[in-house]
């Protein structure tokens, strides 16, 4: 039975904060003399500089931060515009393992990144090097404080559950408890929308790859990321949605154990896949509307 009323009992909160330095910086002069070259405006471009012009320990470094960022999404469920992300008790052990596997990597690479980063620096001072006359040693953290523009972490807090032990008038305090109550059942709520969410585009984005059209990709993480997708959702149904569960389980017997290969060379499996998700798709259409999105700029 599908329960939105007590999340504070199923799961928690967590945070993700990840702050780094992206080595660039804007160039003020470097943007006059652009303008002016061209007759434009001084509002018309600003000129910024990459500081270490794509050095790899630099992209490399980055790159961890941004896919720490992905699993800390694909391992948890939407709750509020604050940053704060539902993660229910039976997907913790999980997440904190992968996190914290992520964060081994992530401090790794800015062990190599600071110990290489003076030699990157002098490098970006070379006369040949990208950025020629636009080095400024002066725009470069110094090498003893580059390691503190990085830091990441996990925090973890209380689903609200209108449990005010307070000092107010008793009316004030029920009205009070009731309309956090009622923030919590309808944040999650939405979090169960972005459960089905995630199940629904798995399956639409293998049926846009099979469909008879002709122009569909089957791209080699097709079916892994259904897979990846079947798999967390047995762990983020903190509302125990017995439907949402079983159209997962039919996803998951249905699309994610197809091989990509017999996707690519037999049109027929091609066909029947496309049946299938197109199948699954209507029948969640009684219970989950995919909401209209924006395509990407």
């Amino acid at each position: 039975m599908t329960d939105y009323t007590n999340a504070a009992a199923r799961a928690m909160l967590v945070s993700l904060n990840i702050s780094t330095w992206a080595a660039r910086k804007f160039d003020k002069g470097a943007t006059a003399q652009v303008n002016a070259q061209n007759k434009a405006s001084d509002k018309a471009g600003r000129y910024n500089k990459h500081l270490l012009a794509g050095a790899p320990e630099h992209e490399a470094l980055i790159s961890a931060c941004e896919a720490a960022r992905d699993l800390h999404y694909s391992q948890t469920l939407p709750w509020s515009d604050k940053g704060s992300r539902l993660l229910p008790t039976a997907n913790f052990m999980e997440y904190t393992k992968a996190m914290r596997k992520q964060f081994a990597a992530l401090d790794a690479l800015l062990s190599t990144f600071v110990q290489r980063y003076p030699a990157l620096v002098d490098a970006a001072a070379e006369q040949h090097a990208a950025l020629g006359q636009l080095f400024n040693r002066a725009e470069y953290p110094k090498a003893a404080d580059i390691a503190r523009r990085f830091s990441w972490a996990m925090h973890f807090d209380q689903v609200p559950s209108g449990d005010f032990r307070v000092d107010l008038p008793a009316d004030q305090l029920d009205m009070i408890s009731a309309e956090v109550r009622s923030r919590s059942e309808a944040a999650t709520r939405d979090a169960m929308q972005g459960a089905w969410e995630r199940l629904h585009d798995a399956v639409a984005r293998i049926h846009k790859a099979t469909d008879e059209s002709g122009k569909g990709i089957v791209r080699g993480t097709l079916i892994d990321n259904c897979r990846n997708v079947v798999d967390v959702l047995v762990r983020l149904n903190v509302a125990g949605d017995e439907r949402l569960e079983a159209m997962r389980q039919r996803v998951e017997k249905d699309l994610s154990q197809l091989d990509v290969a017999d996707l690519r060379k037999d049109g027929k499996v091609r066909k029947d896949t496309a049946a299938k998700a197109r199948n699954i798709m209507d029948a969640m259409s009684a219970f989950y509307a995919p909401q209209a999105k924006e395509d990407a700029a």
